[in-house]
């Protein structure tokens, strides 16, 4: 198959180049947009309608026809933590990992799990849709993705993270659920079909060190921020610092 090199440059030749602008310019996939900011400090040139300029490229979840740079999209994730201690995962399929991932094998003590290439542990997780509270998105993908029922106690980290920051406009917000009951299922229909299965916290960080848990967004950022939640759990004044200064909400809710 022979492939099209930059195929954006016949798009941007029937664009104005406006110093600071941001121009979604084509679907590229079936969830994202290629946008073009242009900026005299961007590390590509290319012919526009108006003359020869510089510009960055970058991809956006949505399609043009959604486009906003009012609105730019958001997701996250939430670790649940059981009353036990462990905590809740899903399986998902990311067919990128397989091309990084070091382990097959997802070792804990209710049994160990083969995983195939598309697998992927990861805390659960999603889109947050336009309009709806960031706490509230995240546990409407907790309960989705893992039949999690009951009270719990949410402490979500304010501050968004964007995990690719370079190339992708999208900001990922993070929050740990105190869980109080033990209910929820082992296999979710929806999204091809999702495990559930439950770590201790051990075997979270053994996973972690064998290459089997990789996803920089899905796991490592959030199991980060769950070490910090806990040290403000048991930590008084580091837990006053950061609700004082804006970085820690801690919300009563039921799922």
């Amino acid at each position: 198959m022979q492939l099209i090199e930059n195929p954006e440059l016949e798009d941007l030749k029937r664009i104005m180049w406006e110093e600071g602008k941001h121009i979604p310019v084509r679907n590229v996939s079936y969830r994202y947009v290629l946008v073009i900011g242009c900026s005299k400090d961007g590390g590509h040139r290319a012919e526009f309608a108006n003359w020869t300029f510089s510009y960055f490229c970058y991809m956006q979840t949505g399609r043009v026809s959604e486009w906003s740079m009012e609105n730019p999209p958001i997701g996250g994730h939430i670790v649940p933590v059981l009353p036990d201690g462990r905590v809740l995962m899903i399986v998902e399929k990311r067919p990128p990992l397989s091309r990084f991932r070091r382990g097959s094998v997802l070792h804990r003590a209710g049994g160990d799990i083969l995983l195939d290439d598309l697998d992927s542990p990861e805390f659960p997780g999603g889109g947050i849709k336009p309009g709806e509270r960031v706490t509230a998105g995240l546990i409407r993908e907790l309960c989705e993705e893992s039949g999690a029922t009951g009270k719990c106690t949410i402490y979500r980290i304010t501050p968004p993270t964007p995990p690719f920051c370079s190339d992708m406009a999208v900001a990922n917000y993070y929050a740990v659920a105190f869980l109080q009951e033990n209910v929820l299922d082992g296999y979710i229909e929806h999204d091809g079909g999702l495990r559930v299965l439950t770590l201790t916290e051990d075997e979270v960080e053994a996973n972690i060190d064998g290459g089997v848990l990789v996803s920089s967004h899905a796991v490592l950022t959030p199991w980060y921020l769950y070490q910090r939640v806990k040290r403000a759990r048991s930590d008084p004044g580091f837990r006053e610092r950061l609700e004082r200064n804006g970085y820690l909400v801690v919300e009563e809710t039921t799922l």
